[in-house]
């Protein structure tokens, strides 16, 4: 429907499948980004990420309420233990490691201990002075070859401890994706298709007296920029003027509310009147600004 939607697909655990991708349609999607549709721990609420016409910035979150998400526990158990057996290889392979760079270093440490040879050339052979010489030898490159052993061990035991911090955030990624979604969404029983949304007069026609609490509507008359003329036709005719920032682009309203869209469109028409032959109307509801085709598809504004 838009650059990004959100998608529910089925697990059966019976033949470990998923059924295809079903989008999830308005009013969850929109034609905009919907993205990172996470469920809470109760199972009825869940947020995501959407850049839809309304918000305030950007991308903004949004709730969903009336969910009721029960998770499939044949499958959790599964994927608890699917996850359980790559802790313990994980666990068991870093216990390995430790257990060699321990006794790479118990060993430089031992060998530190032992005195280097010193031989008295005045008691002993010419080949007992060898043999001594070729132990000090040995000794020394069984030092160095322990040293190396243990520099190996605390490299791997490194390597290993960022493997399992990339694997504990995959797994947080696939256990979020595992989540298997049932939306029971508050307007599934609104149908709004039947009702002609063409314009704001055939909006008007159908939903033109309807007084909804939280809704109000206000003409806009400017974007970007305010001609002069026109601030000072309004501040005259028909009151102050309102300044609004969405996503970083100014708008600019007749700040006088009206509670339904008949009401605003008599304001509406005043401000045509006087020239401003593109002004139209807008509503917020609860702080937030909609398109009136918006607030019937939402089912904001109904019968």
């Amino acid at each position: 429907m838009g650059a990004y939607d959100i998608f529910m697909s089925t697990y059966a655990p019976e033949d470990d499948t998923w059924s295809n991708a079903v989008n999830m349609e308005m009013p969850i999607n929109s034609t905009d980004d919907d993205i990172q549709f996470q469920v809470a721990g109760n199972g009825k609420t869940a947020y995501f990420s959407s850049g839809r016409i309304g918000g305030i910035g950007g991308s903004d979150i949004y709730i969903v309420n009336g969910l009721n998400y029960k998770p499939d526990l044949s499958f959790e158990k599964i994927e608890n233990e699917r996850l359980a057996a790559q802790q313990k290889k994980y666990n068991d392979s870093l216990e390995l490691v430790k257990t060699k760079a321990l006794e790479a270093e118990q060993a430089l440490a031992l060998q530190s201990e032992k005195k280097i040879i010193e031989p008295d050339a005045a008691t002993i052979s010419k080949q007992e002075k060898a043999s001594i010489a070729e132990a000090n030898k040995l000794a020394k490159a069984e030092a160095k070859r322990q040293a190396i052993e243990s520099a190996k061990a605390e490299k791997e035991a490194k390597r290993l401890e960022k493997i399992a911090k990339e694997e504990a955030a995959k797994l947080e990624k696939e256990e979020a994706a595992a989540a298997k979604l049932k939306i029971n969404n508050a307007f599934n029983d609104w149908d709004w298709s039947k009702y002609d949304l063409s314009t704001e007069a055939s909006i008007a026609k159908e939903f033109g007296d309807i007084a909804t609490e939280g809704l109000i509507y206000k003409v806009q008359i400017a974007s970007g920029t305010l001609p002069k003329n026109i601030s000072n036709l309004l501040n005259t005719e028909l009151g102050q003027i309102e300044e609004l920032n969405v996503k970083g682009n100014k708008k600019y309203l007749i700040e006088k509310p009206s509670n339904s869209i008949n009401e605003a469109f008599v304001i509406k028409n005043k401000a045509i009147n006087l020239g401003i032959n593109d002004a139209f109307i807008t509503g917020f509801y609860n702080g937030k600004r909609f398109y009136l085709i918006d607030l019937v598809k939402k089912g904001i504004l109904k019968k």
